[in-house]
């Protein structure tokens, strides 16, 4: 449902407008003056902007170039009762969607909303679409980037330090680091961890099990986890010890052939925000191609004889 706001330091104009476009299916709020509209712009609360021209802290037409400053593509239709050709050019080159008269009709003014409220979606759909290609195609970059560098070298210390640095810096993350499952024993080795304190991380070590990244590489299945102090499983004594401050974990297993050779795990955005769905495929992706390289090293030192570390 799309989100009206009336504009009008009339009452009756504010309540008349509501009636009409709640019954047209619209939600509808009215302020009398502009001085609340930016914090419903900045909190995406309005689709559509009635704002008439005379207002009580000055014309309409003054605030219309701060609201498209805000959101140039937000549909704003200029109301007045002194309509002249002047005003209306004005209005239209200060970028207004519409202009139209008081008193109006209501069939007049729900096909003015409804127009706008229909380019509004569009607007915002094209724009999701367009963010949705760049995603994609910056996936497909990374991933590029990286299956050059797992196919030039054997080095599996070089591969698993680029794959990494190449995640890190696809999931905007604050840090990372690949464990891997030693043989021996069983446990989790860091064997690359990159971000503040990333060296004093590789002094630990995970039972299976142990931790969220141990609970990842004992269920194969991937964890993102927006807020660690909420889950018990999180293991504090790295962060003590460490001095880090990890709020937000995502964390993925590399397999290959139904085994678990280790995991992945991304640690804050460094935006602040959570991990997304696209995030967690894109780190699926990566783990994939981590998980190959070290299959293909560990096939290939056993052919030749030579030990690898951590495998």
């Amino acid at each position: 449902m799309a989100q009206v706001l009336v504009v009008d330091d009339d009452r009756l104009i504010r309540e008349q407008a509501r009636e009409i476009l709640t019954r047209a299916g619209f939600e509808v709020a009215g302020l009398p003056d502009g001085r609340e509209i930016f914090d419903r712009i900045r909190g995406n609360m309005v689709d559509v902007i009635l704002l008439d021209i005379v207002l009580p802290e000055g014309s309409g037409l003054d605030i219309l170039p701060l609201i498209k400053g805000l959101d140039p593509d937000l549909p704003v239709i200029i109301v007045t009762g002194h309509p002249s050709l002047d005003v209306a050019i004005e209005a239209l080159k200060g970028g207004a969607y519409d202009f139209i008269q008081k008193p109006f009709a209501p069939e007049q003014i729900v096909s003015a909303v409804r127009r706008a409220a229909e380019r509004r979606r569009l607007d915002l759909r094209n724009k999701s679409l367009m963010l949705e290609l760049s995603e994609k195609i910056h996936e497909v970059v990374i991933l590029k980037q990286v299956g050059e560098t797992i196919s030039s070298t054997l080095d599996l210390q070089a591969i698993l330090a680029a794959l990494l640095g190449a995640a890190k810096d696809a999931l905007h993350s604050e840090a990372s680091s690949l464990l891997l499952v030693e043989e021996a024993t069983g446990d989790l080795v860091f064997e690359v961890a990159l971000g503040e304190r990333g060296g004093r991380v590789k002094e630990f070590r995970l039972k299976r099990g142990q931790g969220i990244a141990g609970w990842v590489a004992e269920h194969g299945e991937p964890l993102c986890i927006p807020d660690v102090s909420r889950d018990p499983r999180f293991l504090t004594q790295v962060d003590a010890t460490t001095g880090f401050v990890t709020k937000s974990i995502l964390c993925v297993p590399l397999e290959v052939g139904g085994l678990t050779l280790g995991v992945l795990n991304f640690t804050n955005k460094i935006d602040g925000k959570r991990f997304t769905r696209e995030d967690l495929r894109l780190a699926n992706r990566l783990a994939q191609q981590a998980a190959q390289a070290i299959n293909n090293a560990r096939l290939y030192h056993l052919a030749v004889r030579e030990p690898v570390s951590g495998l």
